[in-house]
């Protein structure tokens, strides 16, 4: 195998080995049809599609010594629909200033990088300082990786299985792709939440802005005793039952044993300005755009349990889509002031209202209820507020986003 494909060949194999494990398909099956069509009788039709590709790329890898050329058809696809080279290069470049990634090269104990986290900090440039650059869509991201709060390790997703992710299911993502749905992000979410919010107050501080939060007496002042607390991805905020979201860990070992595509990151897709290339749409209060297209702009003033609902309703302009979690926002919110110079869902301009995050949620009161974060821009601060999931605010709404 050349050098150069070497990555591509175990980065393939790899994936190879985590989708059968997932699905419980032997090993040696896959050198017998007959044994692998017996397998596979119980798998999805998804699924089928998802494992045959992934065995075609490795027979044509071996044969070929090559990838297959559809890699360029992909990227050439998602540079067109997506703009994903600029945007994959930018952002990957920013992350890396903010001291999130750390080199496979370095011999350093997870304690050491951690100590050191402040440091690759200050080299966040702050703003105005120089022009912005977009480095080459081609660099190699190879040698980074993300880290868990338990020291355990995250490949960074290369552009290229970005764009075969994108191609593959561009039949599905068209329809949102129509409805506005056109500004990639691409969010670490397997780092250790604390950390997340020690790199966002630098960004913010470096800026002159700061980050508040506000909190029911329950709750410790400080922000990372409620953070440490947060729950992901609840079905419901209802204290009498269902699922009510899980911590991280369980999150990212429940996508492990998946053998989820981009394990520990959060590749999304969000609403752009009208008319515009560069930020993400803001919520709008007085409801002007609602019209603009095939799907109705969410109107603000609803409880966080309507706008969770909304997204369990197949027969929804919203299905398909999903809800904002913290990491989401902060990640939004610092790539949008990177592209605009402005900042996201700031209620002091443009009829934006803040924003409430449904896909997360706090553990509440003696009642057992949850409670909701909202987050906003206001006097140079950053606010998060814990609400009641049953709370109803006419300055408050909601963004949701659309998973690739």
């Amino acid at each position: 195998m050349p050098k150069e494909h070497r990555t591509h060949f175990e980065t393939l194999r790899q994936e190879i080995i985590d989708f059968t494990k997932a699905h419980g398909i032997p090993k040696e099956s896959l050198g017998s049809p007959d044994l692998l069509r017996e397998a596979t009788k119980k798998l999805s039709t998804q699924d089928l599609e998802r494992l045959a590709l992934l065995l075609e790329r490795f027979e044509h890898l071996l044969t070929h010594k090559e990838p297959r050329r559809e890699k360029s058809e992909a990227l050439e696809y998602a540079d067109e629909w997506y703009n994903l080279s600029e945007r994959y290069a930018f952002q990957m470049n920013f992350l890396k200033t903010l001291g999130i990634y750390f080199l496979h090269e370095r011999n350093k104990t997870f304690n050491e990088r951690i100590a050191n986290l402040k440091n690759l900090l200050g080299s966040l440039l702050p703003f105005g300082k120089k022009k912005r650059e977009v480095p080459s869509a081609s660099e190699s991201m190879e040698d980074f990786f993300l880290l868990d709060v338990l020291g355990r390790k995250y490949s960074v997703p290369t552009l290229e299985q970005i764009a075969a992710r994108l191609f593959e299911r561009r039949e599905e993502l068209e329809t949102k792709h129509d409805q506005g749905f056109t500004h990639l992000l691409f969010v670490p979410f397997a780092v250790e939440t604390d950390l997340f919010m020690l790199a966002f107050g630098k960004f913010l501080q470096d800026r002159d802005m700061e980050k508040t939060l506000v909190s029911p007496v329950a709750y410790a002042s400080t922000t990372r005793s409620v953070m440490s607390r947060l729950r992901y991805f609840p079905q419901s905020f209802d204290a009498k039952g269902g699922d009510r979201g899980k911590d991280k860990m369980d999150i990212l070992k429940e996508l492990s044993e998946q053998a989820s595509s981009f394990l520990g990151w959060r590749i999304l897709l969000l609403q752009t300005p009208h008319g515009q290339k560069r930020g993400f749409r803001g919520i709008s209060k007085d409801g002007d755009q609602k019209k603009s297209f095939t799907r109705p702009e969410l109107e603000v003033g609803k409880t966080p349990s309507e706008y969770l609902s909304l997204q369990r309703d197949e027969t929804s302009p919203y299905d398909g889509e999903s809800s904002m979690v913290l990491e989401d926002w902060i990640c939004a919110f610092m790539i949008h002031y990177m592209e605009t110079r402005s900042c996201l869902d700031d209620m002091e301009s443009g009829g934006n209202a803040a924003s409430y995050l449904t896909g997360v949620s706090l553990p509440g009161d003696f009642t057992g209820s949850q409670m909701v974060i909202a987050v906003k821009y206001a006097h140079q601060d950053i606010f998060f507020y814990c609400h009641s999931p049953h709370h109803k605010d006419e300055q408050i709404g909601a963004r949701f986003v659309v998973e690739v």
